[in-house]
């Protein structure tokens, strides 16, 4: 991606969308990961969240970004997230595990997975 470039990402209080600087976008996750976002790469699809594959300096990440929750809405970050952590808990290897978020900016960092999508 090049510095300046724009993305219409679910980081927004819906119903309004926002285009959000990829600069920005980059410097959350890296908050996230400690480490230096090299490539952010958007994943087609989704409903919900948007999912970009993140290329660090210490290896590759799935970022999501996540509609704000509003009063009345349902905390899609912080559901997924805690579903991830109760799987791994359980031992559940078959999912992604849930590294770090940022809720106020909607904002969850997971382990990469490769693959072919599901669906």
């Amino acid at each position: 991606m090049v510095a300046g470039q724009t993305f219409l990402i679910c980081c927004f209080e819906m119903p309004e969308i926002r285009e959000t600087p990829i600069e920005k976008l980059r410097e959350g996750f890296e908050n996230l990961c400690s480490a230096k976002v090299l490539d952010i790469t958007p994943i087609l699809g989704g409903g919900n969240n948007r999912l970009f594959r993140l290329q660090t300096e210490t290896g590759l990440f799935a970022g999501k970004c996540y509609p704000l929750p509003i009063e009345g809405s349902r905390d899609r970050l912080g559901r997924e997230f805690e579903a991830l952590e109760f799987l791994q808990n359980q031992e559940v290897c078959i999912v992604p595990r849930p590294i770090s978020r940022n809720d106020e900016a909607g904002l969850g960092l997971y382990e990469w997975i490769e693959g072919t999508p599901v669906g």
